[in-house]
């Protein structure tokens, strides 16, 4: 389940919670998802408020590692709870945009456009709302990124969306992002994320 933060509770909370860390949370308001953004079916959202309370539990928590696809092994059609990890070279990010959702509550999202050694055609990823402003202050051309927990969409032709359960991240490790984005090394994209990446 994700928390969301509003104004001043995000100074409030900004020390007291920590990354891969158990807690107990009293007093928060819990909301069913919106249908576009589950994960699943069930699934609910927390807001922290003036009234909720946080305490550690003293123990902290390991991670899975994400399951990287290629852009050309992920199905053109899937399962409305089907989620996909992927790795790839950020090519463009669009502009932040408003649209109204259901309820008329207004969200954001951006479209990034990535490409990997897999295909010829990039693939664009709408991220909507807390992810959609997630590179307003980062350098990215060429970067290597991943994303997790997104959906097949078929709006605008095949794509990625976000869920509430995705995630950016920011400095993939290991041999198999590496594989991933240089295995093309004549791929004039790949050149320039090489050195980029063996620069860093």
């Amino acid at each position: 389940m994700k928390a969301t933060l509003f104004e001043d509770d995000i100074d409030a909370y900004a020390d007291l919670i920590q990354q891969n860390h158990e807690y107990f949370i009293s007093n928060p308001t819990i909301r069913s998802v919106e249908e576009q953004y589950r994960s699943k079916s069930g699934e609910y959202q927390m807001t922290f408020n003036s009234r909720t309370t946080i305490q550690p539990t003293g123990s902290a928590t390991q991670l899975s590692e994400p399951s990287y696809y290629t852009i050309s092994t992920i199905p053109r059609i899937s399962g409305f709870y089907d989620r996909f990890d992927i790795l790839g070279i950020i090519l463009f990010i669009g502009d932040t945009r408003t649209v109204n959702g259901a309820f008329d509550q207004k969200n954001s999202v951006s479209e990034i456009m990535i490409t990997d050694h897999s295909s010829h055609q990039p693939l664009t990823i709408s991220a909507w709302n807390d992810l959609s402003d997630y590179f307003k202050e980062k350098p990215i051309a060429y970067s290597i990124f991943g994303f997790t927990s997104l959906r097949v969409t078929s709006h605008k032709g095949f794509g990625l969306s976000t869920t509430m359960s995705s995630s950016i991240i920011t400095a993939p490790t290991g041999l198999l992002p590496m594989q991933t984005c240089f295995m093309n090394a004549n791929n004039k994209f790949y050149k320039v994320a090489f050195h980029q990446q063996s620069d860093n």
